[in-house]
């Protein structure tokens, strides 16, 4: 296992449920973070940044390959508003 990170924003793409899908959104509740994911067909579904983490359900696709090592020093105030740093095993 290699652990990776990639930046999650709007226009990130993901493989959810066998699906490829686009965030289009992000939402604070009181439950935490989510996102607001687009289909191929239109459809939207709302899911926790914790599931994007944490389940075997979805890959996040990185846009092209960065090196790891610029990424995992950068703290999150460097982040550009509107996406998440996140780390993952993958």
């Amino acid at each position: 296992m290699s652990h990776g990170t990639v930046r999650l924003g709007i226009g990130a793409r993901l493989v959810y449920d066998g699906e490829a899908v686009e965030v289009v959104e992000f939402a604070a509740t009181g439950a935490g973070n989510e996102v607001v994911l687009k289909d191929g067909r239109g459809r939207m579904l709302r899911v926790s940044v914790k599931e994007l983490l944490f389940s075997d359900r979805a890959t996040i696709v990185p846009r092209k390959p960065e090196p790891a090592r610029g990424m995992s020093t950068m703290s999150p105030r460097w982040c550009s508003r509107g996406s998440t740093v996140l780390n993952r095993n993958v």
